[in-house]
């Protein structure tokens, strides 16, 4: 998956380019759950209890996404786990992109 950028020139606010950004998204694994946990405390500090990502990592009908830094971790998986069959990615992927933007 590659995320872009479309950047419009102040020229000709018409003509549009796509720019590739350092970023894809992959899978949570149970290696991602300490980093999943630290950012939703920084996120959200009053959200008690905190989201059980071990318990929701195993679910067929919760799809949780990482995004990754493509310069520093290239190919983090090689072989990734197949995503389970109710995962939407437009959708999934639309929810987290609005989620970043705010």
């Amino acid at each position: 998956m590659l995320l872009c950028y479309n950047l419009a020139s102040h020229d000709n606010a018409s003509s549009l380019r796509e720019i590739p950004l350092p970023y894809d998204t992959r899978p949570a694994t149970q290696t991602d759950i300490d980093q999943l946990r630290e950012i939703e405390s920084e996120a959200f500090p009053t959200n008690w209890p905190p989201t059980p990502f071990k318990r929701d990592l195993g679910r067929d009908k919760i799809s949780v996404l990482v995004a990754y830094d493509t310069t520093q971790h290239p190919d983090p998986t090689p072989n990734p786990a197949p995503l389970p069959r109710s995962f939407n990615p437009s959708r999934t992927l639309l929810g987290f992109l609005r989620h970043l933007i705010g």
